[in-house]
């Protein structure tokens, strides 16, 4: 829509999906023609894909259904001159669960959803922040217990407070974080924003192949779960925890798993004799089980995966433990936040691989075999 041929345009090509049967077809749709006064069309530059998004319910009820829910892009018509987000604008967001997705051409996206993209960020790097980052922060900061000093988490402080004065944080300096699939999406953020925290200690879990990446993140301690899962304390289980996990949409599971006892998981005996504070999973099945038995008496489980009051343990669990569960929700002040500490080079984004929009099947083959570290991306533009 930037030339006369664009001008001209009606129809776009999107990755329309069948809620009934699952199955996922290039189409021709109607480019989609903003109405509302928060409402921006963008050109999609690239999508990032979460794992078992094609199962949500909120998305199955639109017409087309469209996949993906963090986008970067550029802004093609804002809905006034008084929007910050004007034409040629350089921009990411998460949008609502509730609208079409953005494995599209062009999207609609409101203000309050949208943010610049940081300048050191490709269109792939962007379009997996979002979603992902912004679980991670309502995770630590809003559900988890742990603090920015000085500023309530909605409105942050600007990136050298943070380095420098959120580190010093002697309410999080006591506090012990475990985090599991810590190369996941979601898990590769919760260390990076825990260890600027400040954090006392960071347990995280993944594969052999990813010890060293999430080390870098800032975890001080990091476990290899095959491992331990191959030790005596351990035993096989229907969910494979792989760094897959924890894509970043809170999303129940359809598959629980087999139950096992409490003592039984398979990352062994560390679960049993470290407590923590607070215990991220992303993993689910026997995993948010041992969580459970993991956190010190009054700490906090929060589950990316299912409600984690679902596979509560009958025994082993401490005194005044909740368990969390909730849906993540846009909120351009926390994603201005994380852009900030993007900007100062404070965190990192990760992609783990780029698809073509055409190679969508590959793309979300990908997705579904869980072994990705971070999000695996759909380009469009």
């Amino acid at each position: 829509m930037t030339d006369e041929e664009d001008d001209d345009r009606t129809t776009m090509l999107a990755l329309v999906h069948d809620p009934d049967t699952h199955s996922l077809t290039l189409s021709e749709v109607p480019i989609p023609v903003p109405t509302g006064p928060d409402e921006h069309l963008i050109q999609v530059h690239a999508v990032a894909l979460t794992n078992g998004e094609l199962k949500w319910p909120e998305p199955a009820t639109q017409t087309p259904a469209i996949p993906g829910y963090e986008v970067s892009g550029t802004v093609v018509e804002a809905p006034n001159k008084s929007s910050p987000f004007q034409p040629g604008t350089e921009v990411y967001a998460l949008t609502d669960f509730n609208r079409r997705g953005n494995a599209c051409e062009f999207a609609i996206v409101l203000t309050s959803e949208l943010r610049q993209k940081p300048e050191a960020l490709s269109w792939e790097e962007a379009a997996t922040v979002p979603l992902s980052a912004l679980t991670a922060w309502q995770v630590l900061f809003v559900h988890g217990g742990l603090t920015l000093p000085n500023e309530p988490v909605t409105r942050p402080p600007t990136p050298p407070q943070i380095y420098s004065i959120v580190v010093g944080d002697d309410v999080n300096a006591n506090k012990r974080v475990l985090i599991t699939a810590a190369a996941g999406g979601v898990g590769l953020w919760a260390v990076q924003l825990a260890r600027l925290a400040g954090v006392g200690h960071i347990t995280a879990t993944c594969g052999p192949a990813n010890v060293d990446f999430v080390r870098s993140l800032g975890a001080h301690r990091v476990i290899d779960y095959t491992t331990l899962r191959n030790t005596g304390d351990a035993g096989s289980s229907s969910v494979n925890p792989r760094e897959g996990g924890g894509s970043g949409r809170n999303s129940p599971s359809t598959t629980h798993g087999r139950t096992r006892s409490s003592s039984q998981s398979r990352y062994g005996s560390y679960y049993s004799s470290d407590k923590y504070d607070l215990v991220l999973d992303c993993v689910g099945g026997d995993t948010l089980k041992r969580a459970w038995t993991s956190a010190r008496h009054g700490g906090t489980v929060i589950s990316i995966v299912m409600p984690p009051d679902k596979l509560r343990p009958e025994t082993g669990v401490g005194m005044d433990v909740r368990g969390v569960f909730f849906i993540v929700h846009a909120d351009s002040e926390q994603l201005q936040a994380i852009t900030d500490l993007i900007e100062a080079r404070a965190v990192k984004a990760v992609f783990d691989s780029a698809f073509q929009l055409e190679q969508y099947e590959a793309a979300f083959a990908k997705v579904q075999s869980s072994h990705v570290r971070g999000k695996v991306v759909l380009r469009l533009a």
